[in-house]
């Protein structure tokens, strides 16, 4: 049977509608494949009639961050320094440090030259440096380093934010007092032989050796920890931070808000501990002797040690060895431990 015209234009457009509607059902299809993978992963565009295997995938993500994370990497933040001056200084002097908001770095030297370094990184860093308005200065056995108060406290800070950072180095002899007094920033020292007063608002206090008199460490929010401190007495205040001592001589009095304290000492040492929240670890010699009053539900004392005493649910009272000095520990919440070597 012959096909009219017509007939064939029926057919013509069946076909056209029919090849559009799979187009677009294909297309729509593909599209909302590719809606899933790109939320899935932003980095990755799989095409919906490649056949993709699904480690073959994963391995292609990761190599992807790890390009990403090589690219970060090496991109370092330049920093430029804003004053470096140096001044002929004797043993036994003192630096008086008083900053705002400035990472410090202490280190001991050999000679008689001190050295100051600030640097800064950051877009707004000679703006924020020259409304600081940083002294520097050495008279009368004083080593000064400081910002103008009306800088620190100025409403100029107020209206914007600032992008700046400043660290601040000062090298000096070993045998040197110290003061340090930051409103935040981290404090990093590697040896001292004199006194030492270090109090930042926010931040970590890292402490290498030091040998002197009376050490004094207050941080309101941060670590501190030293390898080793000696003095005639030691005093730390931390309100949320732990605080670690490879070697602590003296009397000494620890006291943190919350966090962990560990530290290991020789006998013939007066120590108080105490933590709002937070174990204590204590480690003496197996022959140390000591008065012991710790109040603390959990307490657990080294079957090396001679212990003679008592403990109740809340308290731990006894002596220690032969006795001699004494060690008060109180902890809110928290195990006590005292371990002999």
């Amino acid at each position: 049977m012959a096909m009219t015209p017509r007939s064939v234009f029926q057919r013509i457009a069946l076909v056209v509608i029919g090849a559009l509607v799979l187009v677009l059902a294909t297309a729509t299809f593909s599209h909302a494949n590719h809606l899933v993978h790109a939320d899935e992963d932003r980095f990755v565009h799989i095409d919906q009639h490649e056949h993709v295997d699904v480690h073959e995938h994963e391995e292609r993500v990761e190599r992807q961050f790890e390009r990403i994370a090589l690219v970060a990497s090496s991109v370092k933040t330049e920093s430029t320094i804003f004053l470096q001056e140096s001044f002929d200084v004797r043993d036994g002097e003192m630096l008086d440090l008083n900053l705002g908001t400035d990472d410090i770095i202490i280190e001991t030297v050999r000679g008689n030259t001190a050295e100051v370094i600030i640097e800064g990184t950051g877009r707004d860093a000679q703006e924020v440096f020259e409304r600081r308005e940083y002294q520097v200065f050495h008279e009368n056995g004083r080593l000064t380093v400081r910002t103008k108060p009306n800088r620190q406290r100025g409403n100029w800070q107020r209206n914007r934010s600032y992008r700046a950072s400043f660290t601040t180095t000062v090298r000096i002899p070993e045998r040197f007092d110290a003061s340090i007094d930051v409103g935040s920033g981290d404090v990093r020292l590697d040896r001292l032989a004199g006194d030492l007063n270090v109090d930042t608002g926010s931040g970590e206090v890292r402490i290498g050796s030091v040998n002197g008199g009376e050490i004094r460490i207050d941080t309101g929010s941060g670590d501190v920890e030293a390898e080793r401190l000696d003095g005639s007495s030691v005093r730390i205040d931390t309100g949320s931070g732990e605080v670690t001592v490879g070697y602590l001589a003296g009397r000494s009095s620890i006291d943190t808000g919350s966090g962990d304290v560990v530290v290991s000492m020789d006998a013939g040492h007066d120590l108080d501990v105490s933590t709002g929240s937070g174990e204590v670890d204590i480690t003496l010699p197996r022959n140390a002797g000591a008065e012991l009053a710790i109040d603390s539900r959990d307490v657990d004392i080294d079957r090396d040690f001679s212990f003679d005493g008592r403990s109740t649910r809340s308290s731990t009272r006894g002596t220690l060895g032969n006795g001699g000095s004494r060690i008060e520990v109180s902890t809110g919440s928290g195990e006590v431990s005292l371990h002999a070597r």
